[in-house]
């Protein structure tokens, strides 16, 4: 008993790892297939080379034989026979290579169809995760107010934090103010600190790249609203991070008829945030920290508002 348990669970447990890696297994497989459909093509040709040869000899033959014929009939249906039987000879044998391509290309595309669905149903429980999170987030705000939220969900500190300032007579002092804080850490893949050397798009001056973040946010809206879809990586390369994988297929539907179906405005969500300085505590600097909040998986939603072709 203790023995057909154990291949019973063996079996399942096997099954089940087959069902997991089908995509790949069919994909390899129809590979393989292919290449040898290819070997079987190849071996065909050279088998095939004295059948056609033996099919000229014979249709030059029956030419020959019927020449001085005056029924041009016979001659013709002599000669269909002789097409119809090395057809059948030829079919024979690329027929195994035939039947390997096809079945080649049935597994790829098997394969790729079995990797689509899996995308579909990935990118329903990104939506579904992602609307259960935003209204929590929601739900914080209503409670709590903005500023909690935005403290909790970008891990931010309130602070008091003590600057050196230097007036325009080249005086410097000291001053304390009350400030977001954090680390280095970012609170999510598309946040980004748009800071000098981090960003190409940024300068040294605070106040440059506030104005610089502004006007690349309508620009991106402007954008926006004539494709209706927009990326990621379409924002990424626009303030000149690198870009990224998930950055290609992550991002924004325009919700035209306001059903609640996309986004009407795309935001570059930034702050002004004191981060501090890892190796000096008491020390730190003025960024600005964006965080990008796409809707999710967009590809297979754009095919289908016909905003992309498949």
């Amino acid at each position: 008993m203790k023995t057909k348990l154990d291949i019973k669970g063996l079996a399942n447990k096997l099954a089940l790892s087959v069902r997991r890696h089908s995509p790949e297994i069919l994909t390899v497989g129809g590979i393989l297939a292919g290449v040898g459909g290819a070997v079987l093509a190849c071996a065909a040709t050279v088998k095939a080379v004295p059948v056609v040869e033996g099919h000229k000899e014979a249709a030059e033959k029956i030419r020959r034989e019927y020449s001085e014929d005056e029924d041009k009939q016979v001659m013709g249906k002599a000669l269909t026979k002789e097409w119809v039987r090395t057809g059948a000879d030829i079919v024979v044998l690329y027929g195994p290579a035939m039947a390997l391509g096809v079945l080649s290309a049935t597994s790829i595309m098997a394969g790729n169809r079995i990797l689509r669905q899996r995308n579909v149903a990935l990118a329903a429980a990104y939506t579904a995760l992602d609307q259960s999170f935003r209204g929590y987030r929601n739900r914080v705000i209503d409670r709590y107010g903005e500023d909690v939220d935005t403290e909790l969900y970008y891990d931010l500190h309130r602070e008091v934090i003590e600057e050196t300032v230097t007036d325009e007579n080249g005086n410097t002092t000291t001053v304390k103010t009350e400030a977001l804080t954090s680390g280095n850490g970012l609170p999510s893949p598309y946040a980004r600190w748009f800071a000098y050397g981090e960003a190409k798009g940024a300068e040294q001056n605070l106040d440059y790249n506030e104005f610089f973040l502004q006007g690349q946010e309508q620009a991106v809206n402007v954008m926006f609203r004539a494709k209706e879809f927009m990326f990621v990586n379409d924002i990424l390369k626009k303030l000149g991070y690198p870009l990224t994988v998930d950055g290609q297929s992550n991002g924004w539907i325009y919700d035209r008829k306001g059903d609640g179906t996309g986004s009407r405005y795309i935001s570059f969500n930034k702050k002004k945030v004191w981060r501090k300085d890892e190796l000096n505590p008491q020390g730190g600097e003025w960024v600005w920290m964006i965080d990008l909040q796409p809707d999710g998986p967009i590809l297979e939603r754009a095919v289908k508002k016909g905003l992309l072709t498949a």
